[in-house]
């Protein structure tokens, strides 16, 4: 009889496997990321910078809101959305958007169960098995299908894209440069795939990866230009308060720890002694560097350029977050549900690592990595599956009462997280 671990080494293996349905695949991924919030579709709300800026700016602005960066840099995706909800009553609209997050947050798994990535990853049931994992992952509160943190998903999306196969047929080709301009024009994360693409092009010398290094260089100019004429007066200006302590609680807390037991637990953890002494923090850092070394001794060109995109990630986020607008940033990164998002790349690329240390490695390092991915799947999985839930604040029929008022009217909303937003009609 196979126990867990044994389970974990059969699905690393080099065996292949039977292909799976993209459209089984679909339909899985999304009853699974669906049935962690029902309410995320058919009960939706703005979220934050939804209802602040791309709501009403759209309105107001039109296209021109295309040009107009947000946070030092152009947000394209979330301002297309909204300019193609325009024409919709308000009540609709949050629907709208959290209907595009949510199909965009398919589109990570989706790319990675399909055969493009066969070249990296030859076992079909391994790229299943991990497209599961980054479905199901924990600590997804900030990113779950919200417009306004699609951004995230399109990065992921864009690396994927960098290192797939050449595209087949037309479509396929026109998704590529679509999503790839896309996420190059929608947050800062063209500079930091810029590197990855570089490598790709170096590597296989093909039209195709010249192409994509292309899309990806000319996002970069462009958000460059943007972040360094807006920076200064867009980014929170609070110092960072940065030492290897708060390096050591941000590193094991927000990317290990949070794998290993849940977002929910990491309070509880957090104010043991052990954790406040250093002790654990330290621990687990180790762990985190044990098992990236045996990724990069072992991996392939896919774990290595993995490794590079999260590291480029995780150090924009440590080295300008937006974490405060009062007081230093990395005290604040320290605090459960504070700044997940910045940590939702680099939780990813460590699950991928430890499903590939887990059939890869040598005795001890494999077992460290089966027992992550077992805590991962037994404990912080089902604690974190259903996300907190929102109160109706009246958003609907205030809305309602919106669509129907007079040209001219003003009106206050909720919208999530418990905050407010001004809409003018």
């Amino acid at each position: 009889m196979l126990n867990a671990p044994d389970i974990l080494k059969r699905l690393c293996s080099n065996a292949s496997s039977e292909p799976v349905p993209l459209g089984f695949c679909f339909v899985l991924f999304a009853s699974l990321l669906l049935s962690r919030d029902p309410a995320i579709l058919f009960h939706a709300q703005f979220w934050g910078e939804d209802g602040w800026f791309w709501y009403p700016q759209a309105h107001h602005d039109g296209l021109l809101t295309l040009f107009r960066p947000e946070n030092g840099y152009l947000q394209t995706v979330s301002r297309l959305v909204a300019l193609v909800a325009l024409p919709l009553p308000l009540a609709a609209s949050p629907t709208v958007y959290a209907g595009f997050a949510f199909v965009a947050q398919l589109l990570v798994p989706l790319t990675l169960a399909s055969d493009r990535l066969a070249q990296h990853v030859p076992d079909r049931l391994v790229r299943l098995v991990l497209a599961c994992l980054l479905v199901v992952m924990p600590d997804q509160t900030e990113v779950y299908a919200n417009l306004t943190n699609t951004q995230w998903h399109l990065a992921a999306l864009a690396f994927l894209i960098l290192l797939a196969d050449a595209p087949r047929s037309r479509s396929l080709a026109v998704f590529d440069g679509s999503f790839l301009l896309l996420s190059a024009l929608s947050g800062p994360f063209s500079l930091l795939l810029l590197p990855v693409a570089a490598v790709e092009l170096c590597v296989r010398r093909t039209r195709t990866s010249l192409i994509r290094v292309g899309f990806v260089a000319f996002g970069a100019a462009v958000q460059g230009l943007c972040i360094l004429l807006t920076m200064t007066a867009t980014r929170s200006p609070q110092p960072l308060g940065a030492s290897f302590h708060l390096f050591s609680q941000i590193i094991s807390g927000q990317i290990v720890l949070v794998s290993l037991l849940g977002r929910s637990t990491l309070g509880h953890v957090e104010a043991s002694g052990l954790w406040k002494s250093g002790i654990l923090p330290a621990c687990l850092c180790l762990l985190g560097f044990i098992v990236l070394l045996e990724a990069l001794r072992l991996g392939n060109r896919f774990v290595r350029q993995a490794c590079l995109f999260g590291a480029l990630v995780l150090a924009a986020a440590l080295t300008h977050p937006q974490a405060t607008m009062t007081g230093d940033q990395w005290p604040v990164l320290t605090i459960p549900d504070s700044g997940t998002r910045y940590f939702f790349i680099p939780v990813m690329v460590w699950l991928g690592l430890c499903l590939f240390v887990a059939g890869s490695a040598h005795a001890v390092s494999r077992k460290v990595a089966q027992a992550c991915l077992l805590s991962t799947l037994l404990i912080a999985v089902p604690r974190d599956w259903q996300r907190p839930d929102e109160p109706d604040r009246g958003f609907y029929a205030l809305a309602k009462r919106f669509d129907s008022s007079p040209h001219g009217t003003v009106m206050s909303l909720p919208i999530r997280p418990g905050t407010q937003m001004t809409a003018q009609k």
